[in-house]
């Protein structure tokens, strides 16, 4: 029923700004690929009738794999929280691995100051931006993979990172590329890695990219999602 998606036992799921949304958003892409849908792109969202394209547009990553720890767990807030704890744990290993070459302490100490980064405590407590929290984890094995030539491995992680949160890789993407750089034997390597990886995302990619046209992303712009009447409001109220 569509009112289940309302039902938030206060004791089962973690606090945290988006994380009504998140649920909603597990359940109806859940409830999507048990219809048949794949890649799940059209869903009806929230009210019966008011269908639309969310996951043409909205970051899907995170919730293919809440989809797939639903299936051992059959919950969707026990979903939400061990895809969360894996990624958290997967962001550790690589950040253990990518900074092995330094001796196992270094590795180590580097892994637990990722694990209690203020941020990253802040994304799944407070914010709870998982799919922002999910796809720093990912770049951090994209790091790995270059260092360690990994190349299809490479080309998977961008992959995944470009479809679980594509602002976050976009703002990394600076930085990997410059990290790259510093490895100018295998460049044509590593380029072919990322078109594949880019490749292997075009599925979400594509129409996130040349289908805004179709909808009204404009009005992000304006009325209450137009920011600097909050900045206005906030200077007055000084």
């Amino acid at each position: 029923m569509v009112e289940a998606y309302f039902v938030f036992p206060k004791d089962l799921v973690p606090s945290g700004h988006d994380i009504s949304a998140h649920t909603t958003y597990s359940r109806i892409f859940i409830d999507a690929l048990k219809q048949g849908q794949f890649p799940v792109r059209w869903v009806e969202h929230v009210w019966p009738g008011h269908s639309q394209p969310l996951f043409n547009f909205y970051q899907v990553g995170f919730y293919y794999f809440v989809s797939l720890v639903n299936v051992f767990t059959g919950s969707v807030t026990e979903s939400i929280k061990l895809a969360t704890l894996f990624f958290w744990g997967l962001g550790a290993f690589f950040m253990f691995l990518w900074m092995k070459r330094f001796g196992t302490l270094a590795a180590i100490l580097s892994a637990l100051v990722f694990v209690f980064s203020p941020y990253l405590i802040l994304d799944i407590f407070v914010r709870a931006a998982f799919p922002e929290f999910a796809a720093i984890t990912l770049i951090l094995g994209i790091f790995w993979a270059l260092d360690r030539k990994r190349f299809f491995t490479l080309s998977l992680l961008t992959g995944l990172a470009i479809i679980t949160h594509l602002p976050t890789f976009v703002i990394f993407a600076p930085i990997i590329a410059i990290y790259a750089l510093l490895n100018r034997k295998n460049i044509v390597l590593i380029i072919l890695s990322f078109i594949l990886g880019i490749g292997l995302s075009s599925f979400y990619l594509l129409p996130a990219i040349f289908e805004q046209q179709f909808i009204n992303i404009d009005n992000f712009g304006i009325s209450f999602y137009d920011n600097k009447d909050s900045a206005v409001f906030y200077i007055d109220s000084e």
